[in-house]
């Protein structure tokens, strides 16, 4: 299976990250934006707070599972 991610903006730095949909265990929405926790990675969790709403989040993660369903 082909890794597949999303881009989302970093609320704090503008920065952009990509995220494997299939990597994220729970959303939450917050002051500023929407948190993300992903499994673990380098013995951590992964929770980065993005700009971008739940509903958008979840958008794109269904786009890109149809996408790749697509291409496979």
């Amino acid at each position: 299976m082909k890794a597949f991610l999303i881009p989302l903006t970093v609320a704090s730095s503008d920065a952009r990250i990509y995220v494997n949909p299939d990597h994220i265990v729970f959303v939450r929405e917050v002051n500023n934006g929407t948190q993300l926790v992903t499994t673990v990675i380098n013995e951590g969790a992964v929770m980065p707070i993005v700009k971008e709403k739940a509903e958008e989040v979840y958008l794109l993660c269904r786009l890109a599972r149809a996408q790749e369903e697509g291409e496979g």
